[in-house]
């Protein structure tokens, strides 16, 4: 690269004192008929926060070429990113766009990275039993997949087997994502198992060993007469204890009416590893605390929480529905707090899995947003407002180490006696600390880099240490070279304000020049990260076709009459 002189503009920082770091992230879909329909989007929250709109971190793809309809909900791996699945389910993708995908965002520099595009309705969460490694649910909840994150190794490890019944197959599927348990095994909940009494439906319980890849029923709902006999979709298994595990299904004693509880009004079940045993812990009762509980969430306090979604039935009990919660230290079910639409900031009707957090507060959804019931005073509110046409899905809580934004530009030749700023943007450490090499740079304490003047031993690999109550991230290192630039015309600073985008790319890559900018284009050539060279030829336009090279990582070169240019781009 030829020497250049950069102009950097001075710019405005704000230094918060507070910090948002420990989050809510989750998913939110839009409503069937409307833009963007069920493309849906991953969101955030300050745990702490009062603001009742989330912020939108990432829309997926409404063309669907990098994952579009996004299924269970986000999971945290050992490595501190998220990783998760969409699907199209029933629908049917266009040609050529995958029918589901797996996906990885990086909560350090806020980046999407598509990993594997050959899912088939992928329905529910992703675990990581094993370090580095992820375990998922693909071709409609029939199988089950490994994904290796390093090696970027995908493989189908077991298949659940159909069953003959009435002469014809039946084909059993995981209703939920896989969970590990104490004795290193992976357990999943079925819609439905093979039976001595040849019933198909109610559904069962299989086991993965993950050493042999070996998927075996183990149990089977409804067999010896137990009441316990339909698992509800989403409904997985928790460990409350080493080798018992938890979950909820319809059926029980209590059946109900038509329209209220039909197939019972449910229960929470206990099922032991040792002997495959099932015991029920307790019997719901539509006219006395209603019916349909949801899935297990299990607390760090050694409680199991949950909610009934109501009838919206003034003459039956708690119609707007209530959250529940299971000691398992004592053995008893409680419900701490009972909905009422107009008093409870009119939330009702709770679905899916909750959350305790880290705060004491349990956080669940309902179709009026997400709320916050407050255990202490036994107050709920609205965390997250949902409009008529978006729906939220279950949340996890991150404790978010600081981040910044991913350098597409990581180098610069500057000339001496220049200032040089170059911003991290961050929002959410509480400390920095700067480094030139190994030395630490004592008056540089904010997110921005600030030299108001290069001398030659300013050159040198600059990284930024940032710190808050989560954790540390060190940034990606940032070369500075400075030259004496003798002789150059100013003009050839003003290159530094060609920008490429969209980056990442999928077809055209676009060129920003500056204005009225001193200097002709006279060449582009394009290379990938080997050093070959992929492309090579007159410059014509600012818009440059792309959609030819392989998904990847390339450097574009402009040679200019005043010199070079270059800078990278994400080829989707």
């Amino acid at each position: 690269m030829k020497k250049i002189t950069l102009w950097t503009a001075g710019l405005l920082f704000v230094f918060s004192s507070a910090y948002s770091q420990k989050e809510l992230w989750g998913y939110r879909m839009t409503s069937i008929g409307m833009p963007g329909s069920n493309d849906g989007q991953i969101i955030k929250t300050p745990l702490a926060g009062t603001d009742t709109e989330p912020e939108t971190v990432y829309s997926f793809d409404p063309t669907g070429l990098t994952g579009r309809y996004p299924r269970g909900k986000l999971f945290q791996a050992s490595n501190g990113k998220l990783y998760g699945v969409t699907s199209y389910e029933t629908t049917v993708p266009a040609p050529g766009v995958p029918s589901g995908v797996l996906f990885e965002y990086d909560l350090t520099t806020d980046r999407y990275k598509l990993l594997y595009s050959g899912l088939v309705n992928a329905m529910h969460a992703v675990i990581e039993p094993l370090p580095g490694v992820l375990y998922g649910v693909t071709n409609g909840g029939s199988s089950v997949f490994k994904y290796v994150i390093d090696s970027e190794q995908f493989s189908i490890v077991a298949t659940l087997p159909p069953f003959i019944y009435n002469g014809s197959n039946q084909y059993p599927k995981l209703i939920a994502g896989m969970m590990k348990a104490s004795d290193g095994n992976l357990y999943g909940v079925t819609s439905m198992a093979p039976s001595t009494q040849n019933i198909p439906y109610p559904g069962g319980i299989y086991r993965l060993n993950l050493a042999t890849g070996q998927l075996v029923k183990v149990y089977v709902f409804g067999v010896g007469g137990s009441d316990i006999m339909y698992p509800m979709y989403e409904s997985g298994l928790v460990e409350g204890a080493a080798g018992k595990l938890y979950g909820t299904a319809l059926g029980g004693a209590h059946i109900g009416p038509q329209g209220v509880a039909p197939l019972g009004s449910g229960t929470l079940y206990e099922f032991t590893i040792a002997g495959a045993t099932m015991a029920k812990k307790f019997d719901f009762d539509y006219a006395v605390n209603g019916a349909n509980p949801s899935p297990l969430a299990k607390s760090a306090d050694n409680k199991l929480y949950g909610t009934l979604g109501g009838n919206n039935n003034s003459a039956l009990a708690n119609a707007d529905g209530l959250v529940f919660e299971y000691d398992l230290a004592t053995g008893s079910l409680s419900m701490p707090h009972i909905f009422s639409y107009v008093a409870d900031d009119l939330v009702r009707s709770p679905y899916g899995a909750v959350l305790k957090g880290s705060d004491n507060a349990i956080y669940g959804n309902s179709p009026q947003g997400t709320f916050k019931l407050d255990l202490t005073n036994n107050t709920v509110i609205r965390k997250m407002i949902a409009s008529n046409t978006s729906e939220l899905k279950d949340l996890i809580e991150i404790c978010r180490k600081p981040s910044y934004r991913f350098f597409d530009t990581a180098s610069f030749i500057v000339c001496q006696n220049n200032p040089f700023v170059f911003d991290v943007h961050n929002t959410n450490a509480a400390s920095y600390v700067w480094r030139k090499g190994s030395t630490v740079l004592p008056l540089q304490t904010t997110g921005i880099l600030n030299i108001a003047s290069l001398t030659l031993a300013d050159s040198g690999i600059y990284t930024c240490t940032m710190t808050n109550a989560c954790g540390t991230t060190v940034t990606m290192p940032l070369q500075l070279t400075v030259d004496g630039c003798l002789g150059l015309d100013e003009a050839i600073g003003l290159k530094n304000a060609i920008k490429l985008y969209p980056n990442p790319a999928a077809n055209v890559l676009n060129l920003k020049l500056p204005e009225a900018a001193d200097f002709a284009i006279q060449h582009i050539s394009i290379t990938n990260m080997l050093g070959q060279l992929v492309y090579s030829g007159a410059y014509n336009s600012p818009a440059i076709e792309i959609s030819f090279l392989k998904t990847g990582l390339y450097q574009l070169l402009l040679t200019t009459d005043k010199g070079d240019w270059n800078g990278k781009f994400v080829k989707e």
